[in-house]
């Protein structure tokens, strides 16, 4: 019993983590989108230009 409870929290610890990392994570991406404008954008804009070599 006490080994199951203990499997419990040590997924839930590690549940928070990984929801910290990616809160972390979207923070940058909506940093690096507000300086310079959206990534994927800017890819199919690249990608667009390749095509119509």
């Amino acid at each position: 019993m006490a080994e199951e409870a203990l499997i419990v929290e040590v997924a839930r610890r590690k549940a928070e983590l990984v929801k910290a990392e990616i809160r972390q994570d979207l923070e940058a991406c909506d940093n690096y989108s507000a300086k310079h404008g959206s990534f994927v954008e800017m890819v199919r804009d690249h990608y667009r230009q390749i095509d119509d070599e």
